[in-house]
């Protein structure tokens, strides 16, 4: 072999150990700095503007009322009870279940004329309250699965018989109360009986 390529070749494998040793040297820097460039970035994930706002203030989420199925269920409740129930517990709200008959029964007429169409029990029910619409109408035909779901809610809640009936339960759908017919009350209790739960 001649002189030049043994030259050529030690020369070769000098600068190798000379980038292996270069490289040896600056990795301890990096990790002594741990500055931006030595590091991976990091992904952050962003939580939904409303969620984390009302999270840090304390403020209660406002519920997401689907249109509803049945056309006698009033503005601003839900007849969907899965819905209802994933949003109660979305929103942390008590959920209140009315079962009724919207046009044959006086009674019911009078609750939801003086009591539930009023601004003291929309405001309130507003902010604190999932309502849920369970009417068995004699003069309107409502979808099959809104009847189903009113006949196994019934079953399920033990309304009775008699309506109107509302049925309160906790977020998570515990039973606490049942409330039949009306009352000037009906507000006042209602608001006493979340305060008794924590609400």
């Amino acid at each position: 072999m001649k002189k030049s390529s043994i030259f050529s070749l030690l020369s070769l494998v000098a600068m190798l150990f000379a980038s292996i040793a270069f490289a040896q040297a600056e990795a301890p820097k990096c990790e002594e700095k741990a500055t931006a460039e030595c590091k991976a970035p990091e992904v952050a994930v962003a939580k939904p503007a409303a969620d984390s706002a009302t999270a840090e203030l304390g403020v209660p989420m406002r519920p997401v009322i689907p249109a509803p199925i049945g056309k006698t269920t009033p503005a601003g409740w839900f007849d969907d009870w899965n819905r209802a129930s994933a949003e109660a517990r979305r929103t942390n709200r008590p959920i209140l279940v009315l079962f009724t008959g919207s046009d044959w029964c006086p009674h019911c007429k009078i609750l939801r004329e003086t009591i539930l169409d009023k601004p003291e029990f929309k405001h309130f029910a507003d902010e604190k309250l999932i309502l849920v619409y369970m009417d068995e109408p004699s003069d309107t035909e409502l979808p099959l699965a809104l009847q189903q779901t009113r006949k196994q809610l019934k079953r399920l809640l033990t309304p009775g018989n008699g309506v109107p009936t509302a049925i309160v339960l906790s977020p998570a759908g515990e039973r606490w109360k049942a409330i039949p017919g009306y009352s000037d009350d009906y507000v006042k209790g209602l608001k006493e009986l979340l305060k008794k739960h924590g609400f």
